[in-house]
């Protein structure tokens, strides 16, 4: 990112990549957050997890789903893949999603006018 207008608090959107890991296996996802936060408070607010749904995805390069089963539960599942073109498949409840977590990076803010 080439600036980031961290000094004013104005609303506007956060495009992060998430970088999910397991052994050796990687995926990213980009995804844009709304508020008035800023910095950290942005990627600590996305670790929560709360409210996340898939349609928030812009760019899924882990193929990324996230479901409701017939109790209200929530999962997701997600294709990483090694060096080698090796793919492995993961699915867990949506909570989880957090332990895949091994990166968060702004790449871009705009802000709403």
């Amino acid at each position: 990112m080439d600036n980031y207008k961290n000094e004013n608090y104005s609303y506007g959107w956060h495009t992060i990549e998430v970088t999910l890991q397991m052994g050796e296996y990687k995926g990213t996802f980009t995804t844009q957050l709304g508020g008035n936060c800023k910095g950290g408070s942005v990627l600590e607010n996305f670790c929560s997890l709360e409210g996340f749904e898939e349609d928030g995805v812009l760019e899924n390069k882990c193929n990324l789903t996230i479901s409701e089963d017939d109790d209200g539960d929530y999962w997701f599942s997600c294709t990483l893949v090694d060096e080698s073109g090796d793919e492995c498949k993961y699915e867990d409840e949506i909570n989880c999603l957090s332990n895949l977590i091994v990166g968060i990076k702004i790449i871009s803010f705009e802000e709403d006018k």
